[in-house]
This record gives C-alpha cells, sequence and structure tokens, in this order.
C-alpha cells in the first residue's frame, strides 16, 4: 500500500510537472512572440 501510495504521489507530481512546463513553454512563447512583433 504504501509503494502504491508513493507511485500516486510521483504520478501527480509528474503530471503537475508537466502541466507546469506546457504553461511556462506557452508563456515564454507567447512573449517572444509580442517581442519579436
Amino acid at each position: 500500500i504504501c509503494k502504491a501510495r508513493k507511485n500516486l504521489l510521483s504520478i501527480a507530481a509528474n503530471d503537475r510537472f508537466t502541466e507546469f512546463s506546457i504553461l511556462l513553454e506557452q508563456f515564454v512563447y507567447g512573449t517572444t512572440r509580442d517581442i519579436l512583433q
């Protein structure tokens, strides 16, 4: 049970990290595009 919970936590952390990465990427892309225009 402990191991399963650890796996769930790491999966949740990965999802959050992926979400954050995507948002960061979009933000950087949008900012760069605005600067270049």
